[in-house]
């Protein structure tokens, strides 16, 4: 099971699943009471307000190295990130997760 990706972004919120531990401990620390809405031992839901909030959390998650989902239908994570870069509220690569089958999965630069 991969570690450290989003699969979710809508209605302004973000999931992420599976963080490890250099990641959970950033989110503890940078957590000032608006920004996490909820997490357990795996997952957290994170608050933005708009694109630009967006973009700042994006580029964040993206320097630890989180993954965002990717798929070949609907508006998964992948694309929103793509959007917001198109945009200009996110700047550089990303790392995308796509999954082949159960428990085969491969992550690329985009």
């Amino acid at each position: 099971m991969p570690e450290d990706y989003v699969d979710q972004i809508q209605d302004n919120k973000l999931r992420l699943r599976f963080a490890s531990s250099k990641v959970a401990e950033y989110l503890r620390d940078h957590d000032d009471a608006s920004l996490v809405e909820e997490h357990d031992a795996n997952d957290w839901v994170i608050k933005f307000t708009d694109q630009e909030e967006l973009g700042v959390l994006i580029q964040a998650l993206d320097e630890l190295g989180v993954a965002f989902v990717g798929g070949p239908a609907g508006w998964p994570p992948a694309e929103v990130v793509a959007d917001i870069r198109e945009r200009g509220f996110f700047t550089g690569s990303y790392k995308e997760i796509l999954w082949k089958s159960p428990g085969n999965w491969f992550i690329r630069d985009r």
